[in-house]
């Protein structure tokens, strides 16, 4: 897991061969039943005025969708760093803690990136097809777009 290097954490989680839809599928899964565990405080909506300042679990980044690298600072104020933690770091860190000032000096006493990472998995079955009857979220927002748009348009 990383910082995004703006407000977020980025899980990634390697996997072995698993074709792009079915990648993108579990993470639909895997979203909804992690909003699904706490439903007052996390949120799988696209769009922001219906997350309710809840937690976005956003399950669009799989596959093809743009996620900083690890070490890559961000134009935002405060330089942050998008920075590899450990789950055993979240009660204690937030993507603020790193920034191109503190982030030297963090390294060296830190693993790698990569020797944070797990080995690749292999997605379960179940889950994959659950994620193939939950609808793209991005592809969903942009419906309800524009049926706002008609509806305003009247």
């Amino acid at each position: 897991m990383k910082t995004s290097g703006a407000k977020g954490l980025h899980i990634v989680v390697p996997l072995v061969h698993t074709a792009f839809d079915d990648a993108a599928a579990a993470t639909r899964a895997l979203a909804a039943r992690a909003a699904a565990l706490d439903p007052a405080i996390a949120t799988t909506a696209f769009v922001k005025e219906e997350r309710e300042g809840k937690v976005f679990v956003d399950s669009t980044r799989a596959g093809g969708a743009t996620v900083v690298a690890a070490y890559s600072p961000r134009v935002r104020p405060g330089l942050p760093v998008s920075f590899p933690v450990d789950w055993s770091e979240l009660d204690s860190v937030s993507p603020g803690d790193f920034t191109i000032r503190t982030a030297p000096d963090l390294l060296a006493d830190r693993p790698s990136w990569t020797e944070l990472l797990p080995a690749p998995q292999t997605l379960p079955e179940a889950v994959v097809a659950e994620g193939h009857t939950i609808p793209v979220a991005r592809v969903q927002a942009m419906h309800e777009g524009k049926r706002r748009k008609r509806a305003q348009s009247g």
